[in-house]
């Protein structure tokens, strides 16, 4: 019968906060509430608010906005807050995101974000399958938004390309954002009605 292996040294605290090298912490409050306050006061949200992932963001608090109306406001009839989108418009904007992101993968762009889960495929057949089907779908995308932007006062493409690319704060963009989304949750969705306003 094999001896039990005893642990050397004592043994290692629980449930502490540590600095980078491991040793336990001597400060009273996480390093992560400071930015988390920060992040409050810059954006004027709560502090339960800047918890939520989507405060990372503009598209997110934009977000975060219409849900609040949603839950609270909307029951007493007012409007929907000029700077908010709703739920369809903001996935429909992460999903081209996506989209935008997978086709520079498939063009071969250096601009492309790869997870670190692996990134090729020994299958040549499904990689060239995988990358005609991106490069169909975003051009599909891309001929939705122009087909909507030939009848529309505003710029789409730079709502586009400055809030949901480059994740920009542009205020006086938020009506064009708002029809951007309409137009790409149509598209994503294939129905003839958007969501939200």
């Amino acid at each position: 019968m094999k001896a039990l292996k005893r642990k050397r040294g004592r043994p290692k605290t629980e449930n502490v906060i540590r600095e980078a090298n491991g040793r336990i912490s001597r400060r009273e409050d996480p390093p992560s509430k400071l930015a988390l306050e920060v992040r409050a006061r810059m954006h004027n949200i709560s502090l339960d608010e800047a918890m939520d992932q989507k405060a990372g963001d503009w598209l997110g608090r934009l977000h975060m906005a219409y849900e609040v109306w949603r839950k609270k406001e909307r029951i007493n009839d007012k409007n929907q807050p000029p700077q908010s989108i709703s739920t369809g418009q903001y996935y429909a904007l992460l999903s081209y995101q996506t989209l935008h992101n997978d086709h520079l993968k498939a063009v071969g762009a250096p601009g492309a974000y790869f997870e670190g889960i692996g990134t090729g495929t020994a299958d040549e057949d499904a990689a060239a399958k995988w990358s005609r089907n991106v490069k169909a779908r975003y051009e599909s995308a891309r001929k939705a938004i122009q087909d909507r932007q030939n009848h529309y006062p505003g710029n789409l493409w730079a709502a586009l390309d400055m809030c949901v690319l480059q994740s920009l704060q542009m205020p006086h963009m938020v009506g064009d954002l708002r029809t951007l989304g309409n137009v790409l949750s149509n598209h994503f969705n294939g129905k003839g009605t958007g969501h939200g306003r």
